[in-house]
């Protein structure tokens, strides 16, 4: 499958490249933060980031776990490399954004997406999970929402390009050839067919394909219809 990467996992990707990291057993914090050139400090107090004139910091809580300690660090590390302003006096709008946006980056700096592509994930999603916990060092639940993402993101791929292949297979205008598959319903078709059986070998449930299915055939109920005349004589 060729799979195009969206703006933030190729700067994630570019980000790791640039520190000389591409492996997962590579990370770390320490090393990562002298790379960025960010000031790394300890202490019982919140994980927050800081900047001073010339020089930013980021406090990692001592009181969390090494795993939440990880993913605490890329939420600010998030913060640092995106944002400027004080939080304390932003509206609430804005910092709510800038949460959000931190925390979508510490999904991807902890697990980036080109590090996934090169697993041999589990077929079953609880042990998927799992490994994914073990092998980036974080939490289970911050494991399964990357998952989440990442099945989004892979899943959404193959629907595009099942569907420019569903275009293909139409003939066009007064064309000699026939398709021998027409008449079948479009899951009934061996292409189709084929797509199907790669969604579940990544892992798709039986309700995933019926939700594909149902959006691909509204899909093509769309395209059909924008083809009939409206006006009227």
């Amino acid at each position: 499958m060729k799979y195009q990467m969206t703006t933030l996992e190729m700067y994630v990707k570019e980000l790791y490249e640039y520190i000389g990291i591409n492996q997962p057993y590579q990370i770390d914090i320490s090393y990562i933060s002298k790379k960025m050139m960010i000031d790394l400090r300890h202490s019982h107090y919140d994980s927050q980031y800081t900047e001073f004139p010339g020089n930013k910091v980021i406090n990692i809580c001592t009181d969390k776990s090494k795993a939440r300690q990880w993913e605490e660090f890329c939420h600010e590390l998030g913060h640092a490399l995106m944002h400027f302003g004080n939080q304390i006096i932003m509206p609430s709008t804005f910092r709510n954004k800038q949460e959000w946006q931190a925390h979508n980056f510490a999904l991807h700096f902890s697990m980036p997406t080109f590090m996934l592509f090169e697993l041999e994930l589990p077929k079953y999603r609880n042990q998927a999970v799992g490994y994914i916990s073990m092998l980036f060092g974080v939490t289970s639940e911050f494991a399964s929402e990357r998952l989440k993402h990442y099945e989004n993101q892979v899943y959404g791929e193959l629907f595009s390009q099942a569907i420019m292949e569903q275009r293909q297979d139409y003939p066009p205008p007064f064309s000699s050839s026939i398709d021998l598959h027409d008449d079948l319903p479009i899951e009934e078709k061996p292409s189709f067919k084929a797509f199907l059986d790669e969604l579940r070998q990544h892992g798709a449930t039986e309700e995933d394909i019926r939700k594909v299915i149902e959006d691909i055939n509204y899909q093509e109920q769309r395209k059909f219809s924008q083809l009939i005349p409206t006006d009227t004589f």
